[in-house]
């Protein structure tokens, strides 16, 4: 859910908010997160955490795209986040 004062769509951002009932399967989780990752019109994949005790968080984590997770918490960027050389060199 976005704050309710911030108009996405004028500022350019699609908002699919996939609302997914407690009872979800782990497997349809992956699936829609799949979905979206294979996705070329989105950009950025938000998962709402935490979720529901029968769901591996850090399964699912791991699933999102590296380049869509909007949260920085796929293990490969989270391993970023902690590198000491965070710009790239313009040389």
């Amino acid at each position: 859910q976005h704050h309710p004062t911030t108009p996405l769509p004028q500022v350019g951002i699609r908002d699919y908010g996939f609302n997914m009932t407690a009872d979800v399967t782990q497997a349809e989780l992956l699936g829609r997160i799949d979905e979206l990752n294979e996705n070329p019109s989105v950009h950025g994949i938000l998962v709402q955490l935490p979720l529901p005790a029968h769901i591996d968080e850090d399964v699912v984590l791991a699933s999102i795209s590296p380049e869509k997770d909007v949260d920085g918490l796929h293990p490969l960027n989270m391993a970023r986040l902690t590198q000491t050389h965070t710009h790239q060199k313009t040389r």
